[in-house]
């Protein structure tokens, strides 16, 4: 009669409980049900997915379902929203060129999961007055008649406020031959395709950022700056709400006074970000780094830069005119470009989870001469398009003011999916959004080497 020893999970397990059925291994002492549940090919109860987590001894892979971290498996795989995930990789893919024409400074943003409309900028001299619109379904521009508009103007702050609608404040004006002015006027883009008045500022400011609270109808405005003497500028930190049509001033503590700082809020944790700017275009010293943090229901700010020497990553180097908008597929706020200093423009990304920032692609100072990587620059328009889950940006400019007119659309791979429509209409393959539609047999596009692309788990990583 056979021992407890020659009884013992592995592969034969099937086998061995067949055996204890026969009566065959009668003073087996492992009790092999847990073995079978796990290895049986179904999600049982004591499994967070089929034969992983929880009760098992395996580990659930990127895009399966989980309860808690500890269900999934490998170096920083987290649950989260109730799947095993892995930090997403950026894809970049440049979608036009030529059209807008070259400019800095406009403004951008979405009206619809696929609609965005463009306006203002400058190609470096004079302030432009068009109003352009994204289709999002067959990735072009369009240029709209120009009835009532909120005029030539650049460096201000658009956001989308709903149901169709945009607010746009302030900026700066350029005239030929004219001295430029700080603008206090704010204007609104309506579901009939028109602008129209709006109350405007208290204060006149360019180079400001505001970030739009949906869940309490608010926009939040922080800082700017209005030309001064010999070319100076004067920042300010000022922090403004508007809410049913008046604008209200908030007091207390905040970010010091800066300009060309971005902005965004972060719906799943209910708080605006604010990160960089400057109160110099040309002393890199006065470049801000710093990471702030505004509760719209409380009205107060509070810095969340990690301390000197932190075990957390410090987050993006100091600049201003870079770019910020929330994915609300991934609950991450998404950095973009700007300016470090002297002839260094940024095109690296990075992404605000809450709590800590992470690099998803480093600044690539040969970008213009690397395929499908966007040049670095500043002051591009950039927002979100919900209906492709995808970043978009057109212009900005490259050192010496040297205007852009290309189209990028910035995309994440290897978050989970259960389908296109989680990815935007991008392939869903092996749990987690891909580049390829399939893979081929014994490829997987959730191996966290490869995160995002077809890639066999028994190879090398790439």
């Amino acid at each position: 009669m056979a021992t407890a020893s020659t009884c013992r999970p592995g592969s034969a397990a099937r086998a061995v409980a067949a055996a204890l059925a026969l009566g065959l291994c009668a003073s087996c002492s492992y009790d092999f049900s847990g073995a079978l549940r796990c290895t049986d090919g179904e999600r049982g109860q004591g499994e967070s997915d089929v034969d992983c987590g929880s009760d098992c001894p395996a580990r659930c892979a990127i895009g399966q379902s989980c309860g808690s971290t500890t269900d999934c498996g490998g170096a920083g795989i987290a649950c989260e929203a109730g799947r095993c995930t892995a930090p997403a990789m950026g894809r970049w893919e440049l979608l036009r060129e030529g059209t807008p024409p070259a400019r800095l400074g406009a403004t951008l943003a979405f009206v619809d999961d696929r609609t965005a409309i463009l306006h203002g900028g400058t190609p470096v001299s004079q302030s432009i007055d068009e109003t352009w619109r994204w289709a999002g379904a067959s990735d072009d521009w369009s240029e709209l008649d120009k009835q009532t508009t909120p005029g030539p103007r650049h460096f201000a702050a658009m956001v989308e406020t709903g149901g169709g609608t945009l607010l746009l404040a302030g900026g700066l004006q350029q005239l030929e031959g004219e001295l430029p002015i700080a603008l206090p006027d704010a204007w609104s883009w309506g579901a009939d395709d028109r602008w129209a008045h709006e109350s405007a500022m208290p204060v006149a400011s360019a180079g400001l950022a505001a970030a739009y609270v949906d869940d309490l109808q608010v926009v939040v405005v922080f800082g700017g700056y209005v030309p001064g003497a010999d070319a100076a500028r004067v920042p300010s930190g000022q922090t403004l709400e508007l809410a049913g049509g008046a604008w209200i001033e908030i007091h207390g503590g905040g970010p010091s006074p800066r300009f060309h700082h971005a902005m965004a809020y972060d719906g799943r944790h209910r708080q605006v970000v604010l990160f960089g700017g400057t109160t110099d275009l040309d002393a890199k010293a006065d470049f801000s780094a710093d990471t702030w943090l505004y509760d719209p229901a409380a009205h107060t700010w509070r810095e969340a830069t990690p301390a000197p020497g932190s075990s957390e990553s410090a987050g993006p180097s100091a600049r201003y005119a870079h770019r910020m908008v929330y994915d609300e597929h991934r609950g991450r706020i998404v950095l973009f470009g700007g300016r470090l200093g002297g002839s260094d423009e940024a095109n690296d990304v990075w992404e605000w989870d809450g709590e800590r920032w992470r690099e998803v692609l480093p600044d690539d100072p040969a970008g213009s001469a690397t395929p499908g990587v966007p040049r670095g620059r500043f002051a591009p328009g950039m927002a979100y398009e919900r209906g492709a889950h995808r970043v978009l940006v057109h212009g900005g400019s490259l050192t010496g003011y040297m205007a852009l007119d290309e189209t990028w659309g910035l995309a994440f791979v290897g978050q989970p999916c259960t389908g296109p429509a989680d990815c935007g209409g991008r392939p869903c393959t092996t749990g987690v959004c891909c580049d390829d539609v399939s893979c081929p047999q014994g490829q997987v596009c959730n191996d966290p080497r490869a995160l995002g692309t077809c890639f066999d788990p028994s190879a090398a990583a790439p």
